[in-house]
């Protein structure tokens, strides 16, 4: 199942729940023009279907609301050829129409744009310069190439007396901020001069993008930032400050080493998570000590990243602190430890690997999966008998690492596992057969695209795909893709349509293009949507929030309906259907994010349907969700909330939540802990 194959009759029942409400109690009066509007709009964005003669003239709808959302979807569908709209709409009369096309104008990423920017900073009228001159300087910095380049140093250079003065101007700020999208075009001299001023609104981004960029130029400016009074600053600095950026940046790794020690103490703990992260990578018997030490910090989050590094040191002290962490302690730390030990000792970790890999949780014998995968050739037979595991995401994991062991069990693997029940085994198969081809594979990708229809996931439908691509390369591309197209004459899955175009110019001029995508949806569906929760959200309503509820205590959320309806209509829906209950958090990156939403567990599972990108002009900051997605236009139910500000997320993941209780708890999930229920609050 693909695309929102099973979303519609869902978003059907949720919006009759609120219709039912609405004979209760007092219901906004609705202004069906503006509803109908909205519901043209939404469903060619969701399309990814740029209608010239329909945005033209929704661009001079009167009703404001109208006009942002073409703004949006314009930005969305990323076709070049709305940028004049985008134009228009940048100097529309209401000032949230123009910020929300500035940022569109920005997402199509056409230096065409970058004269109208420019423009808009230098000349803006008075009072207008505050929000969207910001809003312009990063969507210069999304274009990009020496034209973004350029303006964004016109802005930091002609701003810099002003700002260290005391005075900075919002657009330098973001144009700081946003600079490292600019990569070769990135002003690193003026980026340097900003990050050694006082005012901490020009040092903290300077910095941020100083340590994106990875700048060899900026090593002392990087290594002085970590003594910056403030803790977001330090955590940027130190995080760049690795073996790899010493090497890189021609100093010496001892002395940045001794600085990122000194930061392994530091009072706040993302700090501590950045500084052991960054040590670890230098691999030294020196900061073994130091950083066992860690392993028994009083944040949780912390003893997970130290157990990480001491997987990458050397020394006896090692083996005894990773044993130590073995036993008790949460889910995560035993997790790590088991990794580690596994890299550390080789082969000599395999008595404890096995108690692992006899345990009666499948997550606990995936995690030995992985251990074996980190010591080699001598871990092959007990990489057998998890291929044997009766849990489908053991053998999932276990397949491509007893492949890159046994190069000879390719073909005798792919005929045993390749019509598996299990979409992610059957996924597992067939992108081992994209490295491997052989032209007796053929007959196993037309059985198991002809299977793979009936999935709830893409995965096997794609992987094929992908190996079909790889026997092209090394058998005549007709005879390969004839054959398929004779039996899959015809392709609705627009991502299995993308991919082709891709990877496969002959099987691409068979499906067609890959947009319009199919959606699921009539129009009806997106009127429902714009009435009862778009329109309401944009005239100010009470936001609809939910709860998590965890062992940590609860979390609760506010949800962005205005910016992201698709998005936040899902998540409630399957908050109603108790989708979430009992998921475990799968992934938990420390001082990054906490991820939840997979029925699988293992990362690769969904509702069953994909949701298109709605990404807005929200910023990732500390307690921010989005979702989570495998590449774009793939969002589902998996979601993440960051731990500390993530701007590089910003513009790429669609924002729908925000937290607004429960920051506290978010920083003690570890990965392994469980959801035990999450609905409307």
């Amino acid at each position: 199942m693909s695309e929102h194959a099973s979303f519609r009759p869902l978003i059907r029942f949720a919006f009759s729940a609120s219709l039912i409400a609405c004979t209760a109690f007092p219901c906004r009066a609705q202004d069906e023009a503006v509803v109908d509007a909205l519901a043209q709009v939404l469903a060619a964005e969701d399309a990814r279907a740029y209608d010239a003669s329909l945005f033209a003239s929704l661009a001079r709808d009167a009703s404001a609301v109208v006009r942002r959302h073409v703004a949006l979807a314009l930005g969305r569908i990323g076709d070049r050829r709305g940028g004049p709209l985008l134009a228009h709409l940048a100097v529309d009369p209401e000032p949230f129409v123009r910020l929300e096309a500035v940022f569109a104008i920005g997402l199509l990423g056409d230096p065409a744009g970058i004269p109208q920017l420019r423009e808009l900073i230098f000349n803006a009228p008075v009072g207008s310069c505050e929000n969207l001159c910001p809003e312009a300087a990063a969507a210069a910095s999304r274009i990009g190439g020496p034209e973004g380049g350029a303006l964004i140093r016109d802005v930091l250079t002609r701003s810099f007396g002003l700002a260290t003065s005391g005075n900075v101007p919002t657009v330098v700020s973001r144009a700081l901020r946003e600079a490292w999208r600019l990569e070769a075009h990135a002003p690193i001299p003026i980026l340097m001069q900003y990050a050694e001023t006082r005012q901490r609104e020009t040092r903290g981004p300077a910095v941020y993008s100083l340590g994106r960029l990875r700048a060899g130029d900026a090593a002392t400016v990087l290594l002085a930032a970590t003594e910056d009074s403030d803790p977001l600053v330090r955590a940027w600095a130190v995080r760049t400050l690795d073996a790899t950026y010493a090497d890189s940046a021609h100093i010496n790794q001892n002395a940045v080493a001794a600085r990122v020690e000194q930061l392994v103490v530091d009072p706040d703990p993302h700090v501590r998570i950045h500084a052991l992260r960054s040590l670890g990578t230098f691999q030294s018997a020196r900061h073994a000590a130091l950083i066992a030490e860690r392993a028994g910090d009083g944040d949780p989050n912390v003893r997970v990243q130290a157990l990480m590094a001491l997987g990458q040191q050397e020394g006896p002290a090692i083996v005894d602190a990773l044993t130590t962490h073995l036993k008790g302690g949460v889910y995560a730390t035993r997790r790590e430890a088991l990794v580690s030990l596994a890299r550390v000792q080789g082969a000599a970790a395999l008595p404890a690997i096995q108690e692992w890999a006899h345990a009666g949780q499948w997550h606990e014998r995936l995690v030995a999966t992985r251990a074996v995968g980190e010591i080699g050739v001598a871990g092959a037979a007990m990489l057998r008998t998890f291929i044997r595991d009766p849990d489908p995401r053991v053998v999932a994991a276990a397949l491509p690492l007893l492949i890159a062991l046994d190069t000879l069990a390719v073909d005798s693997l792919v005929l045993h596992f390749a019509d598996h029940d299990d979409p992610g085994v059957r996924a597992a198969v067939f992108r081992m057969v994209q490295g491997r081809p052989q032209r007796l594979h053929i007959p196993l990708l037309l059985a198991g695209y002809r299977r793979a229809a009936a999935d709830q996931t893409d995965g096997a439908r794609l992987a094929i795909i992908g190996a079909l691509a790889s026997l092209s390369e090394t058998f005549p591309a007709e005879q390969t893709v004839r054959r398929f197209t004779e039996q899959f004459p015809v392709e609705r899955d627009s991502r299995a349509r993308a991919l082709a175009a891709n990877l496969l110019p002959d099987l691409a001029r068979a499906w067609g293009a890959a947009r319009p995508m199919a959606t699921g949806m009539g129009l009806e569906d997106y009127r429902d949507l714009a009435r009862e929760l778009l329109l309401p959200a944009e005239q100010d309503a009470t936001r609809p929030s939910v709860i998590i509820e965890t062992g940590r205590g609860n979390i609760i959320i506010e949800l962005f309906a205005q910016d992201a309806p698709l998005a936040t209509q899902s998540f409630l829906d399957l908050a109603d259907r108790r989708f979430f209950d009992g998921h475990r958090w799968h992934r938990v990156v420390p001082a990054f994010v906490i991820q939840d939403g997979d029925p699988r567990g293992d990362g690769t599972g969904g509702p069953g349907y994909t949701l298109r990108d709605e990404v807005n002009r929200r910023s990732y900051e500390r307690g921010t969700v989005g979702m989570a997605r495998s590449g774009p236009d793939t969002g589902g139910s998996q979601f993440f909330i960051t731990l500390s500000p993530q701007p590089h997320l910003e513009g790429a993941y669609t924002v729908f939540g925000q937290v607004v209780s429960g920051l506290d708890v978010m920083d003690r999930i570890t990965q392994g802990d469980r959801v035990r229920r999450l609905r409307r609050w």
